[in-house]
């Protein structure tokens, strides 16, 4: 089964718990979810593993555009968003 990773926005490994990314509209849909709507849409993926870092403040897991909006919304996805193993606080 086929689980895209890590959804979205995860553009740095030091300090992912704590860095809040905060992308353009146009960076956010040009660049940075084209692979994961692929996944979704054309991949037919079950499960999505959230990133580590925040969105405009946000924990990503608690993000209404990229969960509710986006990844439910706009590209139907009807499967389970998952988090990932951390021993770290996010």
């Amino acid at each position: 089964m086929i689980c895209l990773k890590h959804y979205a926005l995860n553009s740095q490994e030091k300090n992912r718990f704590k860095v809040d990314v905060r992308p353009s509209d146009r960076t956010l849909h040009e660049l940075c979810l084209p692979a994961f709507e692929a996944g979704v849409r054309e991949g037919g993926t079950l499960t999505v593993t959230g990133a580590y870092n925040r969105y405009f403040g946000d924990n990503r897991y608690q993000s209404r555009v990229l969960v509710q909006d986006i990844l439910k919304g706009a590209w139907g996805f009807d499967g389970v968003l998952v988090s990932d193993w951390s021993r770290g606080g996010s």
